[in-house]
């Protein structure tokens, strides 16, 4: 069964560039910001996934839930 991502919300700076990694992602267009040091990563050969990349004490309490909303991208 094949599933469509448009959007990965990583939580941890070394995880997220462990997921990036595997994933074979390494150039990105950065777009709007959603929080203070957390900015929409694009793939820049592609459209989507748009990648929210947590790291440390950035971001609201309720980080993750608007990162999953459709308000951002």
């Amino acid at each position: 069964m094949h599933h469509h991502v448009d959007r990965l919300v990583i939580g941890g700076g070394e995880t997220s560039g462990a997921v990036l990694h595997v994933l074979g992602m390494t150039t990105f267009k950065v777009e709007s910001s959603m929080a203070p040091g957390v900015p929409a990563l694009v793939p820049v050969y592609e459209k989507k996934p748009v990648f929210f990349l947590e790291s440390g004490n950035f971001g609201q309490e309720d980080f993750f839930v608007r990162a999953l909303k459709d308000v951002y991208v």
